[in-house]
């Protein structure tokens, strides 16, 4: 089995990483199953669940359903990441990185979003030619736009792909200051030119902030804040959102995020850089597997919960029926998504990496500046979500 999930592992110089995106996109499929059980089997009222309750386990839903930023973690792994390879790059070409990142997004995506048009469609609704087209180009994203989301989860690609068209200018910018500099400035006039329900996007900038930092100043940071200061900080906003929009809406975004996202770039920091027990965890063989198709798991999750509600649960009788409903949509759904994002991984992803590596291979040693620069390139050692 072990030597199955190694065959998954592509080389990284900082393994917790691949253990950081199983944690956020199982963070993700989480929330939208606590969410699929509280409001269409519990029947939970929405304005109920808004509005506030008196309610024990509707506060404890309310916390499991709202009280993880998966995706914040995802885009603050692939700021540093891409920032690292802008800002690393010598010989830089836009459209080279717009391809690859293409490449790299695209047929996966591709594969979940036709998934889940059928799947919509055989439940019912109505299929628009124009809105699929607007999903596929991210435009679903762009909230004035109410464009329906065929998968809902694809938002974030939007927002990835808005920051890969604006991220190459840390490069042009950083010979002039500087990198942190530069980083930092990207990240202050995002800030402050975004609207308000745009903010989740500056956790990439923060990835990028991190990337502009060299490494040594990375492990001095980390190993000098404790391991349980750092996880009970990371936690604490999340827990003050859920329970405080339940009690008085004291803490809703953007101060939330004010608070949230800075401790989230030190829990990165920390578990990437200190080599601790926790970064030793995420970095086992079962977890780094895990965190490779963390990206399919992303895209096919919902999906797979919907069809496995719809056309498997309910035909075989077991909704409404108790405890053994949930239970079965629970393992259903967890077995379902594991089996169907390795299998789009291996079929839309795997490729591109392979592709990567067969571009950086060399049929003899190459000395040369050029060969040198190809091995600082960190998409030489697979450096790259």
């Amino acid at each position: 089995m072990f030597g199955r999930a190694r065959g998954l592992i592509r080389p990284l110089p900082y393994p917790a990483i691949d253990g950081l995106r199983f944690y956020a996109a199982f963070a993700v499929f989480f929330v939208h199953m606590i969410g699929s059980i509280a409001f269409d089997y519990l029947h939970t009222p929405t304005e109920m669940w808004n509005r506030g309750t008196s309610v024990i386990w509707i506060r404890c839903l309310y916390f499991l359903s709202d009280g993880h930023h998966g995706v914040d973690v995802f885009f603050i792994i692939s700021g540093f990441l891409m920032g690292r390879i802008v800002m690393e790059s010598r010989q830089f070409s836009y459209g080279s990185f717009i391809w690859r990142r293409f490449l790299r997004i695209y047929p996966a995506f591709l594969a979940s979003l036709f998934a889940a048009t059928l799947l919509a469609v055989g439940l019912g609704y109505r299929f628009d030619f124009i809105v699929f087209l607007e999903n596929l180009v991210f435009l679903n994203a762009v909230k004035e736009l109410n464009v329906p989301p065929y998968n809902h989860v694809t938002w974030s690609l939007g927002y990835e792909f808005a920051f890969y068209l604006v991220l190459p200018l840390i490069l042009w910018l950083s010979r002039a200051i500087g990198k942190l500099p530069a980083a930092v400035a990207m990240f202050i006039a995002a800030a402050l030119l975004l609207p308000g329900e745009y903010l989740r996007i500056l956790a990439l900038f923060a990835g990028t902030v991190v990337a502009a930092i060299p490494d040594e100043k990375l492990r001095a940071l980390a190993r000098r804040v404790p391991l349980w200061l750092v996880l009970v900080a990371y936690e604490t906003p999340l827990v003050l959102k859920s329970g405080t929009e339940i009690f008085s809406g004291a803490m809703r975004e953007p101060r939330f995020y004010a608070i949230f996202l800075p401790l989230a770039v030190l829990a990165f920091i920390k578990i990437t850089f200190d080599g601790g027990k926790v970064a030793a965890v995420l970095s086992s063989v079962a977890l780094r597997a895990l965190g490779t198709v963390s990206y399919s798991m992303y895209l096919w999750h919902s999906t797979v919960i919907t069809f496995l509600f719809f056309y498997v649960l309910v035909p075989l009788g077991l909704y409404p029926y108790g405890g053994w409903f949930i239970a079965a949509l629970l393992v259903g759904s967890c077995v379902g998504t594991l089996a169907v994002s390795t299998l789009s991984y291996l079929a839309f992803e795997q490729f591109y990496f392979k592709r990567r590596r067969a571009s950086v291979s060399a049929p003899a040693p190459d000395t040369s500046p050029a060969a040198a620069d190809a091995l600082r390139d960190p998409l030489a050692s697979g450096l790259v979500r």
